[in-house]
């Protein structure tokens, strides 16, 4: 069975997708392919039950979508990308745009989500056959999603398939960035957890893709704390050198549910998203905490610290 995936962005997105991908290739015979923002290809690379991957630029969808031609040429480049034709083409996304994306493949038969449970409701009208599902937490409604679509019996075991060699250093990963403000702990609230990092021996890595982010690193080197700034690293090199550090503090961004998806010890600090439908702090070695009414900016350096400390040096 040949399945084309479009899931097109974000990282933690994408990651949800993993465990689904690995329930299906160790159900049944059957081979993926994954339509992907450019930036992602590298993160998709890293599962090796994915067989072809095929690059898109639509990041600026508004943009393109004001101009009609436009709109019309970048899927005609979609659509010449691969002449392959699919079982099923799942979207996995649902989300208009990927729904139309769905579209345009050589696909018999196109799978979604139901209106009722996405955000963008006409994106299910593409789809062939829609999933219903009262599941809360994205990775199950996607494994779920996958099941019904494919015809096997999902597991309850949450496999990502990425592996990654280790080599454990003294560092710790802090990552602190992210798109949405209120998803931010202050400044003053990290350079203390780095304070608290520095005094156990602790070198902190601070991996950063913005301006303003890359500042705040700086402003840290400047205040002689014991840092590594990692400004626009690869999706593989911070990885990798995740993959090999002691542990990761984060707020809800995608390199934190890498960092889970790895199995590194983790603690993701959670205030206006919902751990209880994005959470991947599954195994013994990772915990999520919750600020006091949903406020990141309740979170104390200390109590974190604490808790993290316990993951640290837990026996497992």
């Amino acid at each position: 069975m040949k399945v084309l995936i479009v899931k097109t962005s974000s990282m933690g997105d994408i990651l949800h997708t993993f465990p689904a991908i690995s329930d299906a290739k160790n159900r049944i015979d059957i081979s993926f392919d994954w339509i992907v923002e450019k930036e992602f290809i590298s993160l998709v690379k890293m599962n090796s039950y994915i067989d072809n991957i095929i690059p898109i630029s639509l990041r600026n969808w508004k943009r393109v979508f004001c101009n009609f031609r436009e709109m019309i040429k970048s899927f005609h480049s979609i659509r010449n990308l691969k002449n392959t034709k699919y079982d099923l083409v799942i979207d996995a996304q649902g989300l208009l745009k990927s729904a139309i994306i769905a579209k345009f493949a050589y696909g018999r038969k196109i799978i979604g989500f139901d209106n009722n449970i996405i955000k963008e409701k006409m994106a299910s009208f593409f789809y062939d056959k829609k999933y219903y599902t009262s599941e809360k937490h994205i990775i199950k409604k996607i494994k779920d999603l996958f099941s019904y679509g494919i015809g096997y019996k999902s597991r309850k075991k949450i496999e990502y398939n990425l592996q990654i060699k280790r080599k454990e250093k003294m560092e710790l990963f802090f990552l602190y960035a992210t798109s949405r403000i209120n998803k931010k702990c202050s400044e003053d609230f990290w350079i203390s957890l780095i304070k608290l990092a520095n005094k156990k021996k602790f070198i902190v890595n601070l991996p950063c893709y913005e301006k303003k982010d890359y500042y705040f690193a700086k402003r840290c080197l400047k205040n002689n704390l014991l840092v590594k700034i990692l400004y626009r690293k690869s999706i593989q090199e911070i990885c990798q050198k995740m993959a090999s550090s002691k542990g990761v503090v984060s707020v809800d961004t995608g390199l934190g549910h890498l960092a889970s998806a790895i199995d590194c010890n983790n603690i993701m600090l959670y205030g206006p998203t919902d751990p209880n439908t994005v959470n991947t702090c599954v195994k013994k070695n990772q915990k999520y905490l919750v600020a006091k009414n949903r406020d990141m900016n309740n979170f104390c350096a200390e109590y974190v610290w604490k808790n993290f400390e316990k993951i640290l040096y837990f026996k497992y």
